[in-house]
């Protein structure tokens, strides 16, 4: 992949080459057409590492899948494309997996999930660059349940406005997530348990900016909630930021907040 720069910039193809934009890349992206068939990857004993490369992609994104529904209600706080660098991390943790072979490696969040923790969503303005005051977050396993706290936070202290917008709130999902495994007999990767994935959400008050925010705890419990062998409860956050409207709510304001990955269990 190449960025297009130093010349007049254009997107559609020419030639060999198409030219396009990505969102979160100022620059335009540079791909020349063909390589082998899709018929001679499936079929060519030559491709055997490329299907078996490809068959563990297809579990990875299927655990960036899962991570996306788990965080839903604090996804919109993204800038720039995440998804790339979340299926990075899962890669590192499916070449962690020493014993399956390869094309059949797990993504055992269970086992390494920590090493997701602190991911942010965010290519400008982190979550930890907005709020300087460290959340203090616990998980229990056993319960379904997470606890978030937090003393007071002062504006311009512990809280920064990037963007001066008159309010803000906060917003938390705990969420379960289970391991992505290769299954023999279907011969395709699956979540492991197969149980519905449960979640549980809460959010502060809108609060006027440049005011202190009192200290606060919240708890989350996931209803129905059964502990299981493969199965990882993960807890993200986010901070939205929002201008009033002629009807009387406030709307959050696009490209304004943050979110994160607060912890993984």
């Amino acid at each position: 992949m190449a960025k297009l720069v130093g010349v007049p910039g254009y997107t559609g193809t020419f030639g060999e080459l198409s030219a396009y934009r990505m969102q979160g890349v100022d620059k335009i992206i540079l791909r020349r057409k063909g390589g082998p068939s899709k018929q001679q990857i499936k079929k060519k004993a030559s491709f055997a590492i490329t299907r078996q490369l490809n068959e563990e992609f297809t579990g990875r994104m299927l655990m960036v899948k899962q991570l996306n529904q788990a965080m839903q209600e604090i996804r919109h706080l993204y800038h720039g494309n995440y998804a790339g660098r979340l299926g990075a991390v899962c890669k590192k943790i499916q070449e962690a997996d020493i014993n399956s072979f390869l094309g059949k490696r797990s993504v055992l969040l269970s086992a390494a999930g920590y090493w997701l923790e602190g991911f942010s969503l965010n290519r400008y303005h982190p979550f930890d660059a907005i709020v300087k005051h460290p959340l203090a977050v616990s998980i229990n396993k056993l319960t379904g349940t997470a606890t978030i706290s937090w003393p007071v936070l002062l504006p311009g202290l512990h809280i920064l406005n990037p963007l001066q917008q008159p309010f803000y709130r906060f917003v938390f999902v705990l969420s379960t997530v289970a391991d992505m495994v290769y299954d023999e007999q279907q011969r395709r990767y699956r979540p492991t348990p197969t149980a519905s994935l449960g979640r549980a959400v809460a959010q502060t008050d809108w609060h006027i900016a440049g005011k202190d925010f009192a200290a606060q705890t919240f708890t989350l419990q996931i209803p129905q909630y059964t502990a299981a062998n493969g199965l990882s409860l993960l807890l993200s956050g986010g901070i939205e930021y929002g201008q009033p409207q002629t009807e009387g709510y406030i709307k959050y304001t696009k490209y304004a907040g943050a979110g994160k990955l607060l912890k993984l269990v």
